[in-house]
């Protein structure tokens, strides 16, 4: 028997726009649909996720997709993001999890308390990426899809969705992986195949002029002024590399947005001195 062509829903929650990408058997090799809709302002006491949520809800209404599995990508604005170090005395999960929840709770108070977390593998070995989304909107997440029909087949932080995008350029030498979005970057580091630093800062209406000083002030909490390491940029458009990083270090620049990641629209822009 010949299997059921079915759709498959790539959903983006920005702070400034959903956007739904419609990808299936029925269309041709490669080919995809899309259609978004602005978010406004957070009404006062709201969160800044439920905008996007009611835009999401219209969007779906609108189109009417009918039974299909969406996979949602959420911008980085509506995750939080720590470094957890290696843990070799947690025996279990419940353990690895109490951790976990305790280190955000650490910086984030009693709030964290009602946050789905999320954690890699071996965190007895060595340090992983955690991250943290509010379980209200998981779970009004999947009542709006819920309503309208669809199945919600996997929720993925941007952060982690870029990282698996470039992973195959990362390797063992010391190297920076920086993805940019608007009015926000993350900014990691690795060495040794390990995440060593990984940090969140707020970029303002003009990221090109912003983004420069915060790297800056990364590479000198890392120690790293001064000794070649390469960077991997993921940026939502074009910026000299001169100005990111001192000369020694090597340079891909990419231009991708969480839009261009999910529908594999990602331009490779530049690369200096990779061999």
């Amino acid at each position: 028997m010949l299997p059921l062509l079915t759709d498959r829903l790539q959903i983006v929650l920005a702070p400034e726009r959903v956007t739904i990408v419609r990808q299936g058997a029925r269309l041709k090799s490669g080919e995809t649909t899309s259609k978004s809709s602005a978010c406004v302002a957070p009404e006062q006491g709201e969160h800044a996720w439920q905008p996007a949520l009611r835009a999401l809800k219209q969007l779906l209404a609108e189109n009417k997709y009918g039974a299909v599995n969406a996979a949602i990508t959420l911008s980085n604005h509506f995750v939080r993001y720590q470094l957890i170090k290696a843990q070799p005395d947690l025996a279990s999960f419940d353990e690895e999890q109490a951790f976990v929840r305790f280190s955000f709770s650490e910086i984030y108070g009693a709030e964290a308390n009602h946050w789905a977390l999320r954690w890699g593998n071996g965190i007895a070995i060595a340090p992983q990426v955690a991250s943290a989304i509010d379980q209200s909107l998981l779970d009004q997440l999947e009542d709006v899809l819920a309503t309208a029909g669809v199945k919600l087949s996997s929720v993925q932080p941007y952060l982690m969705a870029a990282f698996n995008y470039v992973r195959d350029f990362i390797d063992v030498k010391p190297h920076w992986f920086v993805l940019v979005e608007s009015g926000s970057a993350c900014v990691s580091f690795m060495r040794n195949g390990d995440w060593q630093l990984l940090h969140s800062a707020r970029l303002g209406a003009d990221w090109a002029a912003d983004l420069p000083r915060v790297l800056g002030r990364e590479f000198q909490q890392v120690g790293l002024i001064g000794e070649r390491s390469q960077m991997v940029v993921c940026l939502p458009g074009y910026i000299d590399p001169k100005r990111l990083a001192p000369e020694n270090h090597s340079i891909r620049l990419l231009t991708m947005t969480p839009e261009m990641l999910v529908q594999g629209a990602v331009k490779p822009l530049l690369a200096t001195g990779f061999k």
